[in-house]
């Protein structure tokens, strides 16, 4: 058994003053951490400051994908956080995607772990970009931790959202199905189960033996509402399927904006992020 690929080392932007917080922001598809990074805190945001400006206290962690096989693109080697068919509908072959998720979540978990070392689970904020939301999305819902303090994605979709929005039904009342429990066993919430049927899809074995849980993490959705690449209703389908599991979502949409984010939109995020703590 091969031992598991190193990522390239993160792009870190440290603070201006104190460190208290930390914003870990992952890139898109055949990005990498430096320029994305670089890219989105230079950004004058409608005041004409930045994102590094309004939070001086807050390192800011780009983290890079490594280098695989993309389908998408004829098998060419690409940064991708996972594997994908088709960016016009994210969940075609979805088998594709399990293998690179399943190694994303790990790595994003134990960066997520290292930053709570230092600064404590409610000064962390977790979040990305196209398939870096996507990623972040999917690393969230099974965090098996302290909750991490605010969550967002930007032009991005949830993985396997589909499964998640169908298991949020009530269960079989098939009497059969008792002679499979035990006395000890609790019944699961829709939410809970829907996590466990993600855990199952990814045959994903936590650190620690846990039970599902549902995150308490708000989380801010934005999307341009012309977006050629992911189109706006992914993001919204995004949306709906993590209110259907009882997560805070605040969403939004923007008008005459692509595949990218917008200084109104990285102005609402840095709301969205003091509201929850994040500031001076």
């Amino acid at each position: 058994m091969k031992p598991p690929a190193q990522h390239p080392e993160s792009y870190v932007v440290l603070p201006q003053g104190p460190h208290k917080q930390t914003v870990i922001i992952l890139h898109g598809l055949g990005s990498n951490g430096r320029d994305f990074g670089t890219a989105l805190l230079e950004t004058a945001l409608p005041d004409g400051t930045t994102l590094r400006d309004a939070l001086p206290n807050a390192k800011f962690v780009f983290p890079t994908a490594l280098f695989r096989r993309s389908t998408m693109a004829k098998r060419v080697r690409l940064t991708q956080w996972f594997d994908i068919a088709n960016l016009e509908e994210p969940s075609r072959r979805a088998d594709l995607q399990v293998e690179g998720l399943v190694e994303t979540t790990t790595f994003i978990h134990n960066l997520l772990q290292s930053e709570m070392d230092v600064v404590g689970p409610a000064n962390v904020a977790l979040g990305g970009l196209s398939q870096g939301c996507a990623a972040a999305l999917v690393a969230l819902l099974l965090w098996p931790g302290r909750d991490v303090q605010a969550a967002f994605g930007m032009s991005g979709w949830l993985p396997f959202q589909d499964l998640l929005v169908a298991t949020d039904q009530p269960e079989s009342e098939d009497p059969t199905d008792s002679v499979f429990e035990t006395a000890e066993e609790e019944p699961m919430s829709p939410p809970e189960r829907a996590i466990t049927e993600l855990r199952e899809m990814l045959d994903w074995k936590p650190n620690q033996d846990t039970a599902a849980k549902i995150p308490s993490t708000p989380i801010f959705l934005g999307h341009g509402a012309e977006d050629p690449k992911i189109a706006i209703r992914h993001g919204e389908d995004a949306a709906k399927a993590l209110s259907s599991l009882g997560i805070q979502v605040e969403w939004h949409s923007y008008d005459g904006l692509g595949h990218w984010y917008s200084a109104e939109e990285l102005a609402d995020l840095l709301r969205f992020l003091r509201e929850r703590g994040f500031h001076d």
